[in-house]
């Protein structure tokens, strides 16, 4: 899977890289900005999932718009990895949220988990600690 992961905080960033390139993924980024995820996007063929921070470099609440504009333009559904809980369950455009901090672990159960259910299965019915799906 093509997965692009937008997130501000270097060290945040290439934890979640690594642990996703760990589970056999294809990473897209990291990228810091809004800006620099769109364009990236537009460059790549496929990107199955969006892995965003909620407040990005270039302002508050840029990774909440970004989630509407990748479903929009390219209909990439999106992961909010964000401490701004608030701001996440306000999203209409994400399809799950993983509160920070979180583990190496939840990032990679959280992941399988979101890939699953965006492929048709159900979730399970326990989830990773910190991890809320849409409906």
């Amino acid at each position: 899977m093509n997965i692009l992961i937008v997130e501000d905080e270097a060290i945040t960033a290439m934890c979640i890289a690594w642990a996703i390139e760990d589970m056999g993924h294809v990473v897209h980024g990291p990228v810091p900005t809004a800006r620099e995820a769109l364009t990236l996007a537009a460059g790549t063929k496929a990107v199955d999932l969006a892995m965003l921070n909620a407040d990005l470099a270039d302002g508050r609440g840029a990774g909440l718009a970004l989630a509407h504009t990748l479903r929009s333009q390219w209909g990439v559904s999106s992961m909010l990895v964000s401490g701004s809980a608030d701001a996440a369950a306000a999203c209409d455009a994400a399809v799950a949220y993983l509160a920070k901090p979180c583990s190496i672990d939840s990032i990679e159960q959280s992941v399988a988990i979101v890939l699953a259910v965006l492929g048709g299965r159900p979730p399970p019915t326990r989830l990773p600690r910190g991890l809320h799906l849409f409906a």
